[in-house]
Formats: C-alpha cells, structure tokens, sequence
C-alpha cells in the first residue's frame, strides 16, 4: 500500500480506469464522467485529471470528441498500436478538430487509424511524447505548432530531431525547418481585413489583439501593423491593446483612448470574441458602431452576424485546411514528397464597418 501511495496521483487514476475497462465496468464505446466529476471522485485537480486523461489517450484506451468528453476507445489492444497517425496537440479548437475528423475519415480506407495525443507544455515533457509516439508504431506524425514565436525554430529543432517517422506541420510554419506544413495564414488574412478597413477611408485605427510573443499574436498582430506601415501610418502604443478587454485596466485604457479627442474612428480585432467585448464597451461610452466607430475581426463565430452590429469578419476556411492535411497525409503515408500549403478564407462584409467615409480623416 505504501508503495502504491508513492505513485504520481494521475498514475493511480490511471491504473483505476484501465481497471475498470479490463473488468467491464467501463465498455467499449461508453463516456467517462466529466473532467470535473472525476476531480471530484478522485480528490485531485483539474491538471492531474488531464494528465491521466492523456496518458490514457496515447495508450489506446481512451479518444476525445470536441466538446463532447472522453470515450472508451472501441478496439484497445493490450500491445502497442500498428501502422497508424498520430495528431499532437496542447487542445483540440475548431480548426484542430475539424482536421482531426476529415484526417480520420480519409485514413480509415487504408486502415490507417488516427490517434491523438495532448503534448505537455514544458520542452522536455512534450519531446518524450514525440519519442514515444514515434516508437508506437506511427507511420506519421502532426504536429500542431503552439508557444512562442521567440526562438520557434529552435524549439521545433529539437522536438523532431532524431526522429525518423514523417511529419506534418499544423496551422503554422517554422521558419528555417525544412518540414512541410499546412498553414493557416493568419498575417495574410489580417492583411486582407486591415485593406478593407483602410479603403473604408480608416486611418485612425486601434488594435485590439492577443499576446503578441505567441505564434497566433504575433502573426496577426504583424499582419495589421505591416499593413498600416506600407500606407505610411502610425501605430501609437496606446492604441495597441494584447490583453482582454474584460480585464479592468485594460478595459479603462480602451476606454480612454475611445474617449480622446481624435479618438480611433476603427477597431480591427484579432478575434470576433474580441470585437464582442469591443462593441460592448463602446455602449458603456455613448458610441455607437458602426456610425460612431467601426470594428472588424477575424473569425466568424456564429454569433458574429448576431452582434448588435453585425459584424465584418475574415471566415478561415477550416474545411479547405482539413482537406489539404488529409490530402498531404495520404501522399505522405504513399511515400511521395510533399510541399506546404497556405489556407487563407474569405472576408465576410457585414454592419459593423459601415459605409466608406466621405472623407479620408488625417
């Protein structure tokens, strides 16, 4: 009994549920109890509950449906996989999980099944599971690109290096690695937004983004600020917002940059959840949008056309970036040599930017 104490607490849930599924409590098929329902029986955090969960996962015995839990998987096996894919993630979004059901769906023919494991955050943690995955029988391997911008190739470097198993890079490049990627192209899709905003005639224009020294930041913030940058405007600080607009002193400092005297006359967003908290303190302040002030976001949530003002949105085109993985997976797993591919979408052009300006403000 001592000895079992001395276990990490995930390794004991872990022992318990693949107890439970070797003796039938647990049937193929069957839904696992809430993340938080199993904080709770287990007496453990929401961390520790995830980290079983994922060890579970990359052993077999477990799948995740987006928004829907875990389930039993239907045909573990006690031995390690065979000829499979293996998708790793920090999480499943909208665009990963779309991937993962159109990569699933067109590997299932070659009897190809796919697997997805959730990679750790610190470099160490996530570079084992690589290996691992890699000594699992994977006969291909995606790899989301997540974290920093800073030092990104040197990072991604070192996660593939030793490897010998084919990888396919997700939703970004890395500079300077020479491995293929299907790309979400996030900085051309701000590009296209921010265009649209200046030939509305905006020239006084704030932008509200997320953490910049990430992946996803940076690229959409660079995106917006180059483009404003080859019209010969200026970009003030104050005008640059990378926190959300719910926090308190972030939102007084919008507050305050709206309410100056040549206050911006547009927002541009990197997120539609974004523009929603936007348009929300524009009321608190007697603005209206867009005959006040215009916003423009990408990502076409559907709530974005239910907004008080409908909103202008850049819609990525998920199902084109699940197809093209699914097409490179399949020339991948065929032996032949793949190049990247860049997924942009379309701009949707609703309420929130107005009509063109009259005049073009200085």
């Amino acid at each position: 009994m001592r000895s079992r104490q001395a276990k990490p607490l995930y390794s004991l849930i872990v022992e318990d549920i693949v107890q439970k599924i070797a003796s039938g409590a647990l049937k193929p098929g069957e839904k696992l109890a809430s993340e938080r329902m199993l904080c709770d029986q287990y007496g453990v955090s929401q961390i520790t509950v995830r980290r079983a969960l994922r060890e579970l996962a990359l052993d077999g015995y477990l799948y995740p449906r987006h928004g829907l839990g875990w389930f039993v998987n239907e045909r573990h096996e006690a031995e390690p996989f065979g000829r499979h894919a293996a998708l790793l993630a920090s999480g499943l979004d909208a665009p990963l999980a779309e991937i993962v059901r159109r990569v699933s769906e067109e590997l299932m023919p070659q009897q190809v099944p796919l697997r997805v494991a959730f990679a750790p955050d610190d470099l160490a943690s996530r570079k084992n599971l690589l290996d691992q995955v890699a000594a699992s029988g994977a006969a291909l391997i995606l790899l989301a690109v997540e974290g920093e911008e800073r030092s990104l190739a040197k990072r991604y470097a070192y996660f593939l290096s030793g490897l010998d198993v084919p990888t396919l890079l997700l939703l970004r490049d890395v500079p300077d690695l020479p491995v293929p990627a299907v790309v979400l192209d996030e900085q051309a899709a701000m590009e296209r937004l921010t265009h649209h905003v200046l030939d509305l005639g905006h020239r006084r224009i704030v932008y509200v983004g997320t953490d910049p020294s990430t992946t996803a930041g940076w690229r959409r913030y660079r995106g917006f600020a180059s483009t404003l940058w080859a019209e010969g405007l200026e970009l003030p600080l104050d005008w640059v917002f990378s926190a959300p607009l719910t926090d308190r002193a972030e939102a007084a400092r919008f507050c305050q940059a709206m309410e100056a005297p040549q206050r911006p006359t547009a927002i541009v967003c990197a997120t539609d959840t974004q523009a929603a908290q936007a348009m929300a303190l524009l009321r608190t302040l007697g603005l209206r949008c867009p005959h006040d002030v215009a916003i423009a976001a990408l990502g076409d949530s559907p709530f974005a056309a239910w907004l008080p003002s409908p909103l202008t949105a850049f819609r990525f085109d998920l199902e084109a970036l699940a197809a093209q993985t699914a097409a490179l997976a399949r020339e991948i797993l065929a032996g032949r040599a793949v190049q990247s591919v860049r997924i942009t979408g379309e701009l949707i052009v609703r309420e929130s930017c107005g009509a063109a300006l009259k005049g073009r403000p200085s």
